[in-house]
This record gives C-alpha cells, structure tokens and sequence, in this order.
C-alpha cells in the first residue's frame, strides 16, 4: 500500500527514478543517527543530463527551474533508498543547497532555486518548509545547470523508537547502503588490538553507568512509595 507522500506523487504526476550511481569517488547519501546527508544531484533525465550550460546564456530561468525540480525529485530518490523505500519515515526536510551555474551578471538565483523549493513544500507541506543556501558558480559537473544537495530527518523505524538501543541499532544498519557496509566493515577490520580493546572498554563503562542510574532512580521510587505510606501520627 503506498505512503503518504507517495500517493502525494501519484497525485502530482511525479515518478522518482531510479537513484542516480555517483560520479566520482562518493556515495550518494550518508546516515548519521537520525539524519541523512543526500550528495548534490543534477538534473538527471533516463540518465542525460535534461539542462546544461548557464542561465541567462544557454538556459532560460524557467527551464533553470525546471532543473531545479528535477534535481529535487533526483535527490528523493535518494532519500527513499536512504529510508528504507519508506518517504513516510521524513520527519523534516532540514535544509536544501543550490548551486546555480551562471555568468557574474545573473543575479536571479534565488527564483531559480524555488523550483526545488517549491516542490519540496509542495510535497511535504509544513515538515518541507527548509533552511536553504543558493550560490552562484561557473560551471558544474556535465556542464549541468543547477545541482541540489539536502539534508533531511527521519523519525525512528516502528519499533525501535528514540532510535536507541538494539532496535535502533538495528534500524540504523538496515539503511545503511551496501558500500557504506562495506566501509564501515573495513574500518572495523583496520583496528589495532589495542583500539578494539578501548572500545570493548568503553562500551562496558557505558553500559555499567547506564546499569548504575538504573538503580539509582528504582532507590528514589523506593524511598518516595516509603514516604507515601507513612502517616503522621494524631496530636494529644
């Protein structure tokens, strides 16, 4: 059964595509605790890029915009992997970036990245109301004409709330992407002895505070239900 958002799609006539593979040596989103970090994406069309050159010298502002918005709808395709195939899981879009590729003359970027804007809201209504930065620069990967980068949060997966402990462990890991398993595979791999030892040490000192506070909060429980129960004795 499709989201919320999906259905939002549908209704717009929007298809994601499939997520863009990265150009160079990156990957095309990073998940940090509740967060995710979607690398900038181009205006992408069945794998051409649909808007190239500057505004104002080869683009119009419209079809800038109109790049703008492909480039959002590239960058929710990422975000949907990122969440597990679920857009219903975004709690907030945090904030986009733009980068608008134009001559020192054009000053009209800000109109350009609404296109990305304005979709964004137009999607996610009041949790798509972002933080934003838009830039001007001279050209862009492909000769594309606008790139967009977001940052976004996602609310805890169904049975792992607060996102702590092993379900949210665990939920963390399952939207984690192939490479970044493997990364983060190899990093434990390149520790030292001595390192793993730290962190067998540091995870034990953690879980005995965490028993420790544990105790302290059922001693206060168990004191006030103590102080509850007695009754004050009648005055002579």
């Amino acid at each position: 059964m499709p989201g919320t958002i999906d259905a939002k799609l549908a209704e717009l006539g929007l298809t994601l595509p499939e997520p863009a593979a990265p150009l160079a040596n990156y990957v095309g989103y990073n998940v940090v605790g509740n967060l995710v970090v979607v690398s900038g994406q181009i205006p992408l069309v069945d794998g051409q890029i649909a808007v190239t050159g500057k505004v104002g010298v080869t683009a119009t502002v419209e079809q800038a915009q109109q790049a703008a918005r492909i480039c959002f709808l590239n960058l929710l395709a990422q975000l949907k992997a990122a969440a597990g195939g679920d857009l219903d899981r975004v709690a907030r879009v945090v904030r986009l970036g733009g980068f608008i590729a134009a001559p020192p003359e054009f000053h009209g970027h800000a109109q350009v990245m609404n296109g990305a804007s304005d979709l964004c809201v137009e999607i996610f209504g009041d949790k798509g109301r972002h933080a934003r930065t838009t830039v001007g620069v001279p050209s862009l990967p492909g000769n594309a004409t606008v790139e967009v980068e977001g940052m976004f949060e996602l609310a805890p997966v169904a049975g792992a709330a607060g996102g702590g402990g092993r379900g949210g462990r665990a939920a963390a890991r399952a939207a984690l992407s192939p490479e970044q398993r493997a990364e983060r595979k190899a990093a434990r791999a390149a520790l030292s002895p001595e390192q793993r030892a730290e962190r067998r040490a540091a995870r034990g000192a953690a879980k005995g505070q965490k028993g420790e506070a544990r105790k302290e909060k059922r001693a206060a429980r168990a004191t006030q239900g103590k102080g509850k129960g007695r009754r004050k004795a009648p005055e002579a």
